[in-house]
């Protein structure tokens, strides 16, 4: 029955590792939330979430290829502007893997709907993609 009971709450609350990469719930939030799978060339995938209380901000942190940065960015429909914020990457967590002064220095790829937000930003030099996206 405890096993049962585990899996219940892994689809309420599905797990995140921000201190540890390549876990298994990291690659299953990747798929989730990216909409493509973890290939050959995706490895270090971080992740965090904060989904208590009515709004929720996810990030996330891996290295891949060029050709898989460009799928996802197909796949969220996301555009290259900075229409949305003036600094979006300003995100109020504080992690290793997420370089803030890095990511404001990228091109970022951004959607929204008016009540969600997709930003993403791919660093060539490093193969190393950031994702961040929240609810209001």
């Amino acid at each position: 029955m405890k096993g049962f009971v585990s899996a219940g709450i892994e689809r309420v609350f599905p797990p995140f590792n921000a201190y540890k990469a390549d876990t298994e719930a990291n690659k299953a939030r990747f798929e989730d939330f990216l909409l493509v799978p973890v290939s050959e060339d995706v490895n270090n995938i971080y992740c965090f979430d904060d989904a208590i209380g009515i709004d929720t901000g996810y990030l996330f942190a891996f290295n891949c290829s060029r050709a898989t940065a460009e799928k996802i960015i197909e796949r969220l429909a996301l555009r290259s502007d900075t229409v949305y914020f003036d600094h979006p990457y300003k995100v109020i967590y504080e992690f290793e893997w997420w370089d803030e002064e890095r990511v404001g220095n990228l091109s970022e790829y951004n959607w929204s709907d008016g009540q969600s937000y997709r930003f993403y930003w791919y660093d060539e030099e490093n193969q190393k993609s950031y994702y961040y996206t929240f609810s209001m």
